[in-house]
Order: C-alpha cells, then sequence, then structure tokens
C-alpha cells in the first residue's frame, strides 16, 4: 500500500504503529526520494490474504497529529 500524508521527521516505526492492530504489517519502506510535489511517501506491505481488509479499515488513521492516506501500490 502506498502511503502519504506524514511530516518529513516521521519514521517507519512511527508509521508501523496505527495499522498494526488492523493487520500484520510485513514491512514499512519509506524511500528517501520525495514526490514531485516534495511530499514524503512510504509503502506498507501487509499479509497477502489480510491486504482487501486492511484497506477498508485504513482510510482514517493519524500519525503525529496528521491524517494518513492510504492507497493501493499499483506498479507503473
Amino acid at each position: 500500500f502506498f502511503v502519504t500524508g506524514f511530516s518529513g521527521n516521521t519514521n517507519a516505526r512511527e508509521i508501523r504503529e496505527p495499522y498494526h492492530t488492523l493487520a500484520p504489517i510485513v514491512d514499512v519502506i519509506i524511500p528517501a526520494k520525495l514526490t514531485k510535489a516534495r511530499a514524503r511517501f512510504a509503502f506498507i506491505r501487509v499479509k497477502k490474504n489480510e491486504a482487501r481488509n486492511f484497506l477498508a479499515k485504513a482510510r482514517a488513521q493519524r500519525c503525529g497529529g496528521r491524517f494518513l492516506q492510504v492507497f493501493p501500490a499499483i506498479p507503473r
């Protein structure tokens, strides 16, 4: 899953925190690269059989006082 909306000093542990109760988190990756809008983003990997339920539950989670936005990660 593609996650955005967090501050520049947020780490992987802080992103994992609001989601670990929704589904088993395999990995959280925060690339050093920024988006074209100079925003940070991350990828969250969950167990494959939990992915569909995770997206439905993950919409309104907060991290560092901000609401995170979660989208399916679609390869280009």
